[in-house]
């Protein structure tokens, strides 16, 4: 995940009907948005993830709708991220399988990162933003974790549910349509965006799994990551953003997962120009401006999550860098 942020635009493609079905002109918003018509003829296209926040944002307000994001998101699925969707959805089982997307989804999307945890008898698939300023971010996220809801129920069948639905965006002022998509348990003003089911599933194997187109479409995305201009840095930041409060967001276990030691670690970033704590103050304060402007978390809470040991350390670190404390930094946003 580069610190600028991009993504596909095949989430964006759905956008369109649901803008006309909406009642609006769709080029009329995309000309407003600041997009080429040509820019929609090709789905692996790249745009910025701050453009696609825009034309979203631009979307809600001139249908009036709030929750645009989930009506987007119900047209898609695993399809929407490309080969690496229809790897997913031929992976042997629900764990590989999304093992396999967390691993490449840098492929589909640089903007956020997406992490799977287990813990006991749960498991979360989560979907967290990390850029520090997009507009439309609470109907990425409501589009996000309604595809992975709806990949969910590709990979397990109909009779999966999630237990809990979280979203790391306020209240919105009519829920309904959240309970319709999600069930009863949803939260808002959650510390991430995710859904929570049952780890039973992870064994489930996947309905109709071919190995042989797998095996091939492995292969593209493997070819994919090897053409990949990412620099170390951009991988750092990658593992931090989808680690922080998880208690792996330290320079050892991020020295583990790239096979490193920690020396070599320090060694290639230096030669970047910069150093891991650098990086991890970097992602700290970007997830925090997103957690300060999309929710109302005391901050405290926000400390605690980003593995701060203390509030008081957390705002010296924000003022530090963007001029101003946490409070202040909210209040502006407002």
């Amino acid at each position: 995940m580069d610190s600028a942020g991009t993504i596909r635009v095949a989430p964006v493609l759905p956008l369109m009907q649901v803008v006309r079905t909406l009642g609006c002109d769709p080029a009329a918003i995309l000309a407003e948005a600041g997009w080429s018509p040509a820019l929609l003829e090709d789905p692996d296209g790249i745009v910025p993830y701050t453009a696609l926040g825009r034309f979203v944002a631009i979307a809600a307000a001139r249908t009036g709708c709030e929750h645009i994001g989930l009506l987007v998101g119900q047209q898609g699925g695993a399809q929407s991220l490309g080969v690496l969707g229809f790897a997913v959805r031929h992976a042997p089982d629900v764990r590989a399988a999304l093992r396999l997307l967390v691993r490449h989804f840098a492929q589909h999307d640089r903007g956020a990162v997406v992490a799977l945890q287990e813990e006991g008898p749960v498991a979360a698939l989560s979907y967290r933003i990390c850029i520090p300023s997009v507009p439309g971010s609470e109907q990425i996220i409501d589009g996000a974790i309604t595809i992975g809801f709806r990949m969910m129920k590709a990979l397990c069948g109909p009779q999966w549910r999630p237990l809990e639905t979280s979203l790391a965006r306020r209240r919105p002022p009519d829920p309904r349509p959240y309970h319709a998509q999600f069930g009863e348990a949803v939260r808002f003003d959650a510390e991430d965006s995710a859904l929570y089911f049952s780890a039973r599933w992870l064994d489930e194997k996947v309905r109709d799994a071919d190995p042989e187109l797998e095996r091939l479409l492995l292969r593209m995305i493997l070819n994919a990551d090897s053409t990949a201009t990412r620099t170390l840095r951009d991988e750092v930041r990658q593992v931090l953003a989808g680690t922080l409060g998880r208690g792996a967001a330290n320079q050892e276990a991020v020295a583990r997962a790239f096979g490193i030691s920690t020396r070599t670690l320090h060694r290639r970033l230096a030669a970047l120009g910069t150093s891991f704590q650098d990086v991890l103050a970097e992602v700290r304060c970007d997830i925090a401006c997103r957690l300060l402007a999309d929710t109302g978390l005391p901050i405290g809470q926000v400390a605690l999550l980003l593995d701060y040991r203390e509030a008081s350390a957390f705002t010296r670190s924000f003022k530090r860098r963007l001029g101003h404390s946490p409070a202040a930094w909210r209040a502006s946003r407002r």
